[in-house]
């Protein structure tokens, strides 16, 4: 009977308990609610010392969900407003007085979340203020803006324009931008648009400037702009319009099939850029073709091209298309710059390649350098695949033994390799150290192996001390539990990513947004990177070919870092940048330098 009690009392307190700590997190989520996209969000104001672990604690959501929805709150900063995702129906009663306020006319695609970016409050504030009134915005609608703060309000916006004056005073008057470019989608035979700076467009839908992108990096590298020629750059993705046009609507929307998505958001990355080049004073034809992901029709493309008339080809992506116009490229000597393959491709052979996509062998010797940084370090390599990462393996043993053979040994540094399927996780722990950091390396991006190797290798990290490094698209994976990443340490080697923190990188999120109605991707900002930098380096090459004139101009880009290379003995052009990105076990995510 004692021990039933005992049962029964011990599940009251842990009900007691768990009671307690939901109420406790009820009372600090936020009670604002906003819709956005027919969605319900939270509107969560920042404060000190909370973290996407506290928050997804008090908000019962994963870390992942929070970041999938603020992609530039990794690091969550005071007063930062986060949107986090609440149950349909959520109810909220907020009722406050205020004695002083201000008035904002609403524009188009603003947002109350933005409003209150804007004017430095929270949406609560709004929302208590103007009573009753509803979420989403319409265009011309007066809000009431709270203002404690008008006084400051008012200096902060006088300020701004006494420093718009100055830099009008002291700066050439920037182009005015009277046209958007607009999300449509290219023909299969060719879209061709023309940014021709002596064309003024007119669109009546599509008024409000964009921020000019060419000063987020730079420029793309010394020289004049050359203003009096006409650059034609043909961009080939696989945009599948055959597929989607067989794609009926389905309640007035149009289905677009998943595969398009990415070519597509690089094709919007790439409008926007055209708009920031036609800023610059370049003049240039661009002609967009859909290859399909079919070699035939790549072929039917090329046979219907006049060499003569192009300057630059972008893509395709894939390798076998990649290989047929890179041909056709070589014959007639026009650059060709394929974009996010990942594959190896004829760059020794063909002086027209310039391969955006950091070949593995400097990425391996990223990971090198970090590991041999260390003294007292077991390096284990993992693999699930002999024919698809056994390679990788051996290339990567080779990077540390190649340059750090004399430092491994004298600064106790051992290698050893694990193939999975054969010896599983026992055999991972028996290379395991308890005196030594454990470095794990992973070239897997099989989704299922990596969930079920993360979850047992977390288990193991209890006992041993482990670092692990794998794939940039294990970010991606959504049964990968971040937690567990988190607490690894997890690295990897990129050549491209996305710094969320970056003042540029927010200035380009804004813009795309306010364009297209959609959150940017990684190959949105890839398309913008590429675009802009080589069409403004075709503008300030002069005589130099392409590939030489980039070679000497490296440039640092919102997603990827342009450093080329012609590695001996090649003629073609490789990028070797390499971004080494870690996570920590305060939940952050931070940046290291690797030359």
């Amino acid at each position: 009977m004692k021990k039933v009690l005992y049962i029964y009392v011990s599940i009251a307190l842990l009900f007691c308990a768990n009671t307690a700590i939901a109420q406790d997190n009820e009372a600090l989520r936020s009670v604002v609610i906003e819709q956005i996209d027919g969605k319900n969000y939270y509107v969560h104001t920042v404060k000190a010392k909370e973290t996407l672990y506290s928050l997804s604690r008090i908000y019962d959501i994963s870390i992942r969900d929070i970041i999938i929805n603020n992609p530039e709150a990794e690091v969550p900063k005071v007063g930062q407003l986060l949107r986090i995702p609440v149950p349909e129906n959520k109810p909220v009663e907020v009722r406050k007085q205020y004695e002083s306020y201000t008035q904002h006319i609403v524009e188009q695609g603003e947002t109350l979340y933005a409003l209150a970016r804007m004017y430095g409050v929270t949406v609560r504030d709004i929302l208590d203020i103007n009573s009753g009134m509803d979420t989403n915005l319409a265009i011309n609608q007066v809000v009431f803006i709270p203002c404690n703060n008008c006084k400051r309000l008012s200096e902060m916006q006088n300020s701004q324009q006494q420093q718009q004056t100055q830099q009008q005073q002291t700066q050439p008057t920037p182009q005015t931008q009277q046209t958007q470019p607009a999300p449509q989608t290219p023909q299969t035979g060719g879209n061709n648009q023309d940014t021709n700076p002596g064309k003024e467009k007119k669109n009546a839908n599509t008024e409000q400037q964009i921020t000019p992108y060419s000063t987020f990096g730079g420029s793309a590298g010394g020289g004049a702009i050359n203003t009096n020629r006409n650059v034609h750059v043909v961009l080939m993705l696989p945009l599948l319009l055959n597929k989607n046009a067989s794609t009926a609507p389905v309640s007035n929307k149009i289905e677009i099939n998943p595969d398009t998505y990415p070519f597509l958001q690089y094709y919007e990355g790439a409008l926007l850029a055209l708009d920031s080049l036609k800023r610059l004073g370049i003049s240039l034809k661009f002609t967009v073709f859909d290859t399909q992901k079919d070699s035939t029709n790549v072929r039917r493309i090329v046979q219907k091209l006049d060499p003569a008339s192009i300057d630059l080809i972008i893509g395709p992506v894939f390798k076998e298309e990649f290989s047929i116009v890179s041909g056709f490229a070589r014959k007639n000597n026009i650059p060709i710059v394929s974009p996010l393959s990942s594959e190896d491709l004829p760059v020794k052979n063909n002086a027209s390649i310039i391969q955006m996509n950091t070949p593995q062998v400097y990425r391996n010797a990223s990971i090198a350098q970090f590991a041999t940084q260390y003294s007292n370090v077991n390096v284990i390599f993992v693999y699930n695949s002999k024919d698809l990462e056994g390679a990788n393996v051996t290339a990567g043993k080779r990077a540390f033994n190649t340059k750090y053979a004399a430092f491994m040994k004298s600064n106790n540094i051992t290698l050893s390799e694990v193939f999975f399927p054969q010896g599983g996780m026992a055999e991972v722990e028996k290379q395991m150290s308890t005196t030594k950091k454990n470095i794990v390396i992973v070239f897997s991006s099989n989704q299922a192996f990596v969930n079920n190797f993360v979850t047992k290798l977390y288990q193991l990290n209890k006992r041993y001390d482990i670092h692990l490094i794998g794939q940039p698209v294990w970010e991606r994976y959504e049964n990968v539990e971040l937690d567990f990443l988190f607490d690894m340490q997890f690295q990897f080697a990129a050549n491209g990513y996305v710094d969320y923190s970056r003042e540029a990188v927010k200035s380009f999120v804004q813009n795309y947004r306010s364009v297209f109605k959609i959150e940017p991707t990684k190959f949105s900002f890839q398309g913008f990177d590429q675009t802009l930098y080589f069409i403004e380096a075709l503008a300030r090459k002069g005589d130099k070919t392409l590939s030489d004139y980039v070679i000497n101009n490296p440039r640092q880009g919102l997603c990827e870092n342009f450093v080329l290379k012609r590695e001996e003995g090649s003629l073609g052009v490789v990028n070797t940048s390499v971004n080494m990105v870690q996570y920590t076990k305060n939940y952050e995510k931070v940046f290291l330098n690797v030359e």
